[in-house]
């Protein structure tokens, strides 16, 4: 099964092709439902419901929802009846999984307001309902995220006093994993081992990578000098800076600038 982490990342919405709640009877059973021809995220408030596909069964509950892939054929039992909301999309590329996946909700009913909501304004369509919908999908799926990576876990709790910390003081050179550490008091290998368990990188790697997403982010501008933009993601000076960068993305920060990496 893919890896659903970064789920927010890998879901690109051109466009919502319905949002509609309906309420599944138990008992029913659908025909064998062949290469469906929209991604589909359904989200259920109650209720049960299980896919089969190639033999395998993905249960959708009020504590999981399901992905349903362009392409997938299934059949679906409904276990217990209940009420659910389903998002029929179209995606830019590809589906990000190639089979019916099942998404680990968060505790609590905010999931479920919001696909509520993004039903309501598609139902009564007035002024601007597409991209409230937008919103709402979005917001369901950046909740997911969170709740599948890392808030819902007690090793973030342990060091989420540093992740803030590094956050509000990405640009500062002296940052390091030991001063983050210290921030949550805990020792520097324990520091080192939660975050690795969590992120799946070493500290220096993710800052890294976050200070150079930064800086490719404002070369695309024009705020200020190659110097200017070292300093602010972070580098104690531009020679540092260039180093790093290169080795990152291939190419100089000025050659990127001047979009030679295209």
């Amino acid at each position: 099964m893919e890896n659903i982490k970064n789920i927010t990342d890998n879901i690109y919405i051109r466009s919502i092709r319905s949002v509609t709640k309906v309420n599944l009877a138990q008992g029913t059973r659908s025909a064998m439902r062949t290469a469906r021809d929209g991604n589909v995220i359904s989200i259920k408030k109650c209720g049960s419901t299980v896919y089969r596909q190639n033999g395998k069964k993905t249960v959708s509950d009020s504590t999981h929802a399901v992905f349903l892939p362009k392409g997938a054929t299934y059949l679906y039992d409904i276990i217990e009846a209940g009420e659910c909301v389903l998002f029929e999309l179209e995606l830019e590329g590809p589906s990000p999984f190639s089979e019916i996946t099942s998404i680990p909700l968060p505790s609590g009913n905010d999931i479920w307001l919001s696909a509520e909501k993004a039903e309501k304004h598609w139902t009564y369509k007035k002024s601007g309902y597409r991209n409230k919908c937008l919103s709402c999908i979005y917001d369901i799926l950046s909740r997911v995220q969170d709740s599948k990576s890392y808030t819902n876990s007690g090793k973030y709790r342990i060091i989420k006093p540093s992740l803030t910390y590094l956050e509000s003081n990405l640009s500062d050179p002296d940052m390091d994993t030991s001063v983050l550490a210290s921030i949550s008091g805990i020792s520097v290998p324990y520091f080192r081992k939660l975050f690795y368990e969590l992120y799946g990188m070493p500290v220096a790697k993710y800052i890294e990578t976050i200070r150079i997403g930064k800086a490719c982010d404002l070369l695309k501008t024009d705020v200020g000098s190659v110097g200017y933009i070292a300093e602010i993601s972070g580098y104690r000076n531009i020679y540092h800076f260039s180093k790093t960068f290169k080795k990152v993305v291939g190419v100089s920060p000025a050659e990127y600038r001047n979009g030679s990496f295209e």
